[in-house]
């Protein structure tokens, strides 16, 4: 097909400057495509209706004419092949024009928290890091090492040259218990408890010289889950 430079501007009362020109070609496609932060793009054909993309031979998508540029995202480490071809109005599907991009993979350490999906990024690509979930935790952030000494992972751009591997940190939430003396008395008082962490509660002396303090349970006269030994610390 021939080439042509488009160049245009809006005409009215007060007429617009001439756009940037841009490269279209009739009726086949340009041998070139360009992949830029998890978007392919390529030059616009005048005849198309709709261009179709696919990843590495997978399921395609459709983007519709005037389009030239479409969002795509990868699934492998490695050298991953974009392509797109058009459709014109008469059903005619071009052949493919394709890209190979090399992706790296970042894997997540959740450190006993719900799975986090791996995801695939070619060098200088922008992207958010997805949060994490554990119960009983807040999420506190992705580190290069597990005990999180390394440093929180900040960086929205990626720039490594190889695959990377992010740890999971996470802060216990507090929680406030209401410890029932069980004594025949209506006394009852609070305490604010990390989760996953170790605690001490009061110990109570009865009054009756028969009883001694046997720990705190989750059910009266001794019943339940028993959370503390007799010197009140935790399990």
């Amino acid at each position: 097909g021939a080439d042509y430079t488009v160049s245009v501007r809006a005409v009215g009362a007060a007429s617009s400057l001439y756009s940037d020109e841009v490269s279209i070609r009739y009726s086949a496609m340009y041998p070139t495509l360009r992949y830029e932060n998890g978007r392919v793009y390529w030059h616009s054909v005048i005849n198309a209706v709709t261009y179709e993309i696919r990843v590495n031979g997978g399921k395609s998508f459709t983007v519709t004419d005037g389009a030239s540029s479409a969002p795509v995202t990868f699934d492998r480490a490695g050298t991953n092949t974009i392509e797109v071809r058009y459709v014109d109005d008469t059903g005619f599907e071009s052949t493919w024009v394709s890209l190979d991009v090399t992706a790296y993979a970042i894997e997540f350490d959740a450190r006993g928290g719900e799975i986090v999906s791996t995801i695939y990024l070619a060098k200088g690509d922008r992207f958010t890091l997805p949060s994490g979930t554990k119960k009983g935790f807040e999420f506190a952030g992705w580190y290069n090492a597990p005990t999180g000494n390394a440093g929180l992972y900040t960086s929205t751009v990626y720039e490594a040259s190889g695959d990377t591997l992010l740890y999971a940190a996470w802060t216990g939430k507090t929680y406030r218990v209401t410890l029932v003396y069980d004594d025949g008395s209506d006394k009852t008082e609070t305490a604010d408890l990390v989760f996953g962490a170790r605690f001490t509660l009061p110990v109570l002396k009865s009054d009756d010289a028969t009883k001694v303090f046997a720990g705190w349970y989750s059910a009266e006269n001794g019943g339940g889950v028993r959370y503390t030994d007799d010197n009140g610390v935790s399990l």
